[in-house]
């Protein structure tokens, strides 16, 4: 729930796997896969992760995932897994009842901006700040991001865009309490927003929108 929280509010779709489909050999569709705490993993599914690693395949993995087989046997990860190394400068090292975070063909400087990423107890925020550098370093691209006044990355407002009849149409929701103001980064600046549900113009200085609590909002960019 909170990686997927996490994931919500970067603007992306965010798409899930089963064990049958790793099976399928669905992992290669994906370039960055993301197991928040899967404790129990079959050992074929854990065997289709291992695989989609050795071809490239970037995984980041926290709590006590991959830690059983779906017996309840516990896993011995330092030798069926090698490419899996703890997101700090320590040498691969098992520390059973704590938090653990695992990556995958991923630099570890994405991670440790975090801190000490071995004994972090990860929030939705934690997920989020992290898997917005997962996002960068797997070359995922988006369309636009969100940003407070401050230059941090806005949180609780989920949005998402597409491409119609040549115009970036943005969808917003701020799913807090209070009003947020945010600024819309995109690759191409914007001159005008249109809302689309009042078909008013609406008011952007330098980049910044100021979006109410539990109000839609869809956009349109020129």
């Amino acid at each position: 729930k909170k990686a997927y929280e996490g994931l919500n509010f970067l603007g992306i779709p965010v798409k899930f796997v089963t064990e049958r489909q790793a099976l399928a050999g669905k992992l290669q569709d994906y370039r960055l896969l993301i197991v928040p705490g899967a404790d129990y993993v079959r050992d074929d599914a854990f065997r289709a992760v291992v695989k989609y690693a050795r071809s490239g395949g970037k995984v980041f993995a926290s709590g006590e995932a991959f830690r059983f087989d779906q017996h309840g046997r516990e896993r011995e990860l330092s030798s069926e897994f090698p490419e899996l190394k703890i997101a700090t400068k320590a040498p691969l090292k098992l520390v059973m009842n704590h938090p653990r975070l695992w990556a995958a063909n991923i630099n570890p400087e994405v991670l440790q901006k975090e801190g000490n990423l071995s004994h972090l107890s990860l929030d939705a925020q934690h997920y989020n700040r992290i898997s917005d550098r997962l996002l960068d370093e797997a070359g995922i691209t988006r369309a636009f991001r969100l940003y407070d006044v401050d230059g941090s990355l806005t949180w609780g407002v989920e949005f998402k865009s597409v491409e119609f009849q040549g115009r970036k149409i943005f969808s917003l929701v701020n799913w807090l309490k209070e009003s947020a103001t945010v600024r819309i980064a995109t690759q191409t600046r914007i001159q005008k927003l249109k809302n689309l549900i009042d078909n008013s113009e609406l008011a952007f200085k330098n980049e910044l929108i100021e979006l109410k609590p539990m109000e839609p909002v869809l956009l349109s960019a020129e």
